[in-house]
């Protein structure tokens, strides 16, 4: 068994460790997410995720993110405030096992105003094998939430693999959000020919 089999193993371990800790301060939180990304003239890509904060810890596994066939874990640490304007920074580390070895660190963050809402996810991911296929990636969503329940507004992404020209695309965002249950559904590339359809899922366990 490969260091890294056995370092991914306890990564993983980790967050069911310290439940004995987490009941104890019953401060848990934990859901799911999931992306659907389709281009025309190529195959739906589905993306699953799984996060959950213990304690004073972030932890978010991902398949399919960084690399098709490609399993992610992330630990960090967020800090959050939250009167008038709440924000929540979290900055984290994290490996990856598949088609892609290879280690990100990487940067999320929420603020909410009033009716605006930004979220930002961004990463440097080093391939450890093919170093030229190292990347930078961000995912930025602003948006207006009209009702409790609707939200209105922009997605935009940022991809840059360090030997090819930097991609930006971009489109208008529709959300919806219900008790545990938020949808998101953004076309990007929308004034272009090879338009991008995205739609996510994601779920607050209770």
């Amino acid at each position: 068994m490969s260091k890294f089999t056995i370092l991914s193993v306890v990564f993983f371990l980790i967050p069911f460790a310290s439940k004995s800790q987490e009941n104890q301060s019953g401060n848990l939180e934990r859901g799911l997410f999931t992306n659907m990304e389709w281009t025309q003239n190529d195959t739906l890509l589905i993306l699953p995720q799984f996060w959950m904060y213990i304690d004073e810890f972030y932890f978010e596994w991902r398949y399919n993110y960084e690399d098709i066939n490609t399993l992610t874990m992330y630990i960090g640490r967020p800090f959050s405030h939250g009167e008038k304007l709440i924000y929540e920074i979290v900055p984290m580390a994290g490996i990856s096992f598949g088609q892609t070895l290879g280690i990100s660190f990487g940067l999320k963050l929420f603020a909410e105003y009033k009716g605006l809402s930004f979220v930002s996810e961004g990463q440097l991911t080093c391939d450890l094998k093919r170093n030229e296929n190292s990347f930078i990636y961000n995912r930025s969503d602003l948006s207006y939430w009209v009702t409790h329940h609707i939200g209105i507004g922009i997605a935009h992404q940022v991809y840059a693999v360090f030997t090819e020209k930097t991609k930006h695309v971009e489109g208008p965002m529709l959300s919806f959000s219900f008790n545990e249950v938020e949808l998101q559904f953004a076309v990007l590339d929308f004034s272009k020919h090879e338009m991008s359809f995205y739609l996510g899922i994601g779920y607050t366990l209770p």
